[in-house]
């Protein structure tokens, strides 16, 4: 499918959110699930290619525009990202992934996400604030400083709205940061969820996180099949 770039924000210290408009085609995708972007004739090119995965940051609800959130960095792709003109077309594939809210409402359900790892969490948490929070979830956000930290703002307001979302926000590289410091380990987990063992956990985030945070978990004692995770790279 094209589409065309509709807008383009800075939202965090080297994160960028980035809308597309769908101009009038149904563009159906899940809450939590990533797709491939395309640049076609990018002013800059390298032998790393003109396409990302990159994570649905928005509600699956509009289905005439959404967004993606990315880090942005050196490579070809990102600096032609940055800097193509608003009314581009880019080409959306391949739409997938494995963060999907189960069929089960009373199953808890805790994230954890890691830096970029926002991206298609915040489409879950969008999806779920616009449907009045029909599951329990936890949100266990990792960055190391609140500077680069997307949409911690947002997250705070809807962990103010409901009980039916908590949001555990660290910074393990932050000296100004009054909360939470520690890197999500089993101690961790164990610290901040007594019955760790009945929830389902997601993890999100670039190769250096996903898979430690994922050993920790089950380390801790949750059941394999009781953690699912999205590995995010290509920066």
């Amino acid at each position: 499918m094209t589409v065309r770039i509709k807008g383009r924000q800075e939202i965090a210290k080297g994160v960028m959110a980035i809308s597309f408009d769908t101009e009038g085609q149904d563009l159906n995708f899940k809450a939590g699930q990533f797709c491939t972007v395309t640049l076609i004739n990018p002013p800059y090119n390298d032998n790393r290619g003109n396409n990302r995965f990159l994570g649905f940051s928005t509600s699956p609800s509009d289905k005439s525009s959404f967004s993606v959130t990315t880090k942005m960095g050196v490579s070809a792709f990102k600096k032609s990202l940055a800097e193509i003109t608003i009314g581009t077309e880019v080409e959306i594939s391949e739409i997938n992934g494995r963060i999907n809210l189960p069929e089960d409402k009373n199953q808890p359900l805790v994230f954890v996400a890691g830096g970029i790892g926002i991206s298609p969490i915040m489409g879950i948490i969008r999806y779920c604030h616009e449907n009045s929070w029909p599951y329990n979830m936890t949100l266990v956000y990792s960055n190391e400083n609140s500077e680069s930290t997307p949409y911690l703002e947002e997250l705070q307001g809807y962990a103010k709205e409901t009980e039916r979302f908590k949001l555990i926000a660290t910074m393990t590289d932050d000296p100004g940061w009054t909360g939470e410091k520690g890197k999500v380990d089993a101690q961790f987990i164990k610290d901040h969820f007594p019955e760790f063992s009945q929830n389902l956990y997601f993890v999100t985030g670039p190769p250096q996180f996903v898979p430690g945070v994922f050993k920790e978990i089950r380390d801790a004692g949750v059941p394999v099949q009781n953690i699912k995770m999205e590995i995010f790279t290509g920066y």
